[in-house]
């Protein structure tokens, strides 16, 4: 009986193989997170303003203040089945959505007076830790339908647009694109009516 020589991989060369591997996932995984976050803007986008455009929709006869009860109820209700946002305690008076953009970032609903209006006769959107990879997209997409855009990223709040002021302060997006800070560390204020 002969012995056959056995071959295989020496211990060096699976040790080459295994620091490739980790080169490869250090700088990988986080450029394919921000692709990722960044692809589901679109979609979250169009999900947030369906809830906007029934919003609307049902608040024109509802008086000066339609937005008076707005709050993460109705929010939640909206985007129950929602397969991007994320909803934690839906049936209680306090329910938390996780909007997907950033590792711990919300989404939170509150009535505000608008300019000449009363208390609920508009309603802001707050996002919370969106990453930079949606950062401008986030902005430039629900800008179409909100009355007010800032966004807090490097340093200050700083408005983007303002259709309530005279002149209306035009959406500007390069604003937004130098304004956002890398990493999970932007907070979008969204203000419809």
């Amino acid at each position: 009986m002969t012995l056959a020589r056995q071959a295989g991989l020496s211990l060096v060369e699976v040790s080459i193989v295994a620091a490739i591997l980790m080169l490869v996932a250090v700088f990988g995984i986080p450029s394919i997170r921000g692709y990722v976050i960044e692809h589901r803007v679109p979609r979250l986008a169009e999900e947030i303003q369906r809830f906007v455009a029934r919003t609307q929709g049902q608040g024109w006869t509802m008086g000066p203040a339609p937005y008076a009860s707005m709050s993460n109820v109705a929010l939640a209700r909206a985007l129950q089945g929602s397969t991007l946002v994320s909803v934690q305690d839906g049936d209680t008076d306090a329910p938390i959505l996780q909007h997907g953009l950033g590792q711990s970032g919300r989404i939170t609903a509150v009535p505000v007076a608008l300019p000449g209006g009363e208390a609920g006769s508009g309603y802001q959107l707050s996002f919370s830790d969106v990453h930079d990879a949606a950062c401008p997209g986030l902005a430039t997409v629900l800008q179409s339908l909100a009355a007010q855009v800032t966004l807090q990223g490097k340093g200050a709040a700083v408005t983007l647009k303002d259709d309530t002021k005279t002149p209306a302060v035009a959406f500007d997006g390069l604003k937004a694109m130098e304004s956002c800070a890398p990493g999970d560390h932007n907070r979008f204020v969204f203000t419809f009516r």
